[in-house]
């Protein structure tokens, strides 16, 4: 049986993050991509949002979280999340060196599944961007920067 080696143990966690990260968004990417695909419809009100579509977004993301992480966590933490990663280093439950080498897996991961989607499903729009929703204020009306200006 051979050693355990700190560089083995690194590799192993940066390779369960890219992969854990990838299949992770893949599968809600290609989810969101599903949901908000036409489908010859017309909704009863024009810009309302439909419910039962985010509904199926948030939980087809929280079913391939649950499912990574149950299957990566024992492999490489199942972090999955640049930003939980640098927690984990701020509360020292991971070492800054091995954060170093998880980020990056985690973004690579990330766009790989960004671009695997934009693959295999057919058509020129990517139709899981994040947008307002009617009525909600993106800070740059008038009333913003009018507030803006007193401070």
């Amino acid at each position: 049986m051979a050693l355990r080696s700190p560089a083995r143990d690194y590799l192993v966690s940066m390779i369960g993050e890219l992969v854990g990260t990838f299949l992770f968004l893949f599968f809600a990417f290609a989810a969101a991509q599903t949901a908000n695909q036409p489908n010859g419809t017309k909704p009863l009100t024009p810009n309302a949002t439909d419910t039962s579509k985010l509904l199926y977004i948030a939980l087809a993301f929280g079913a391939s979280l649950a499912a990574n992480v149950w299957v990566f966590f024992r492999v490489s933490g199942g972090q999955f999340n640049p930003a939980v990663t640098l927690a984990l280093v701020l509360i020292r439950a991971v070492s800054p060196t091995k954060a170093l080498i998880l980020i990056p897996a985690q973004l690579v991961g990330g766009s790989l599944a960004a671009a695997a989607v934009k693959g295999i499903i057919p058509g020129d729009d990517i139709l899981f961007a994040v947008s307002l929703g009617p009525g909600v204020a993106n800070g740059k009306n008038e009333q913003s920067r009018k507030s803006k200006e007193t401070y």
